[in-house]
């Protein structure tokens, strides 16, 4: 595992998982049109904490 270079101390609203976060600089619907265009046929879902997963298998 890596460390963050900017660990977070304490939370921002006193409750909740301390954590990273930054704005997204991309939503998930540009992401997933994206995906799709690029690499027809596959598929994204969305995982915690704005994560998400995409899975593309190439064509033979």
């Amino acid at each position: 595992m890596i460390r963050h270079p900017r660990p977070v101390t304490q939370s921002v609203d006193g409750g909740g998982p301390v954590m990273p976060m930054r704005d997204a600089a991309e939503t998930f619907t540009e992401i997933s049109g994206v995906a799709r265009r690029v690499l027809p046929g596959a598929s994204i879902r969305r995982r915690l904490f704005f994560r998400y997963t995409l899975e593309w298998t190439s064509p033979a």
